[in-house]
C-alpha cells in the first residue's frame, strides 16, 4: 500500500515520520509512505521541540479562513498526487487529517456524480483529525467547513479514527472528523494520550492503533 502522509499544524513531514515510526514498524513491510510538507510557516506545536533539531522549520498547510491559501493548497496537492501518485490511502494527523478528509469527500462526491476525480484513494487513517473543508465550494471561491448536520456522512470509504476525548490542544478534533464518516466502515480507537499520535506513550497505544489501521486496510482491499 502507498500512503500519502500529511502532518499536523506546527510540525513538518520529518516530525510526522518520527511520530508514526512505531506504528509503521508495527504494520510491517510492504507499504510505502510519502510525507508531504505544508507550505505555510507556523509556530511550533506543543512538545515538538523534544523531537526536532535546532533551527528546524515548522509548517502548516493553509492559513486560517483564507480562501486563496486553501485554493493554493488544493491545487498544490492535486498536482503532487497527479505526479507522484497513485496513492492507496492517506495517513494524516490533526490539520493534515482535515485536509485529507476534504480530498476523500470531494473524490466521493465527484464519483457519485460520475465525474472524473483527480484522486483514487481507497481508505483514510486519521489521528485527532480536524474539520474538513468543502472542496466543491472552494472551486467557486467559497471556503466552507463540511458540517455533518448539513452534509451528512460524506466519506463512505473505509476509515480509521484514532483520537482522544481529552484533547487539550484542539478540543473537538477527532470527533468532528469522525462525524463525517459512515459508521459501517469506520474503525475507531479512543485513547488517553491527548493530542498526539500513539507511540511514545507506551506499547498499548501502538498495538491498538495498528489493529484499527490493519482492519481498515483489509476492509479497503475487499471492496
Amino acid at each position: 500500500m502507498r500512503f500519502l502522509c500529511l502532518h499536523g499544524m506546527g510540525t513538518n513531514g520529518k516530525v510526522f515520520e518520527v511520530q508514526t515510526s512505531r506504528i509503521r514498524l508495527s504494520l510491517g513491510g510492504g507499504h510505502e509512505y510519502v510525507f508531504v510538507d505544508g507550505s505555510v510557516s507556523a509556530p511550533a506545536a506543543p512538545g515538538v521541540d523534544l523531537i526536532t533539531s535546532s533551527g528546524e522549520e515548522f509548517l502548516r498547510f493553509a492559513k486560517d479562513d483564507d480562501v486563496d491559501s486553501a485554493m493554493q493548497l488544493y491545487n498544490d496537492l492535486s498536482s503532487f498526487i497527479e505526479s507522484e501518485g497513485p496513492f492507496d490511502g492517506v495517513m494524516a494527523f490533526s490539520e493534515g487529517a482535515g485536509v485529507a478528509a476534504s480530498l476523500l469527500a470531494y473524490q466521493e462526491r465527484l464519483m457519485a456524480a460520475q465525474k472524473s476525480s483527480p484522486f483514487r484513494f481507497k481508505f483514510g487513517i486519521f489521528f485527532c483529525g480536524a474539520g474538513a473543508f468543502d472542496a466543491e465550494s472552494l472551486q467557486q471561491g467559497i471556503l466552507r467547513e463540511l458540517d455533518p448536520s448539513v452534509d451528512g456522512r460524506v466519506i463512505t470509504m473505509p476509515t480509521a479514527h484514532i483520537w482522544t476525548r481529552h484533547d487539550q490542544v484542539h478540543p473537538g478534533f477527532g470527533q468532528k472528523l469522525r462525524a463525517l464518516c459512515a459508521d459501517g466502515v469506520a474503525e475507531e480507537y479512543l485513547h488517553d494520550f491527548g493530542h498526539s499520535v500513539p507511540g511514545a506513550q507506551g506499547e498499548e497505544g501502538v498495538v491498538e492503533a495498528t489493529r484499527v489501521i490493519r482492519r481498515t486496510i483489509e476492509r479497503a482491499t475487499r471492496t
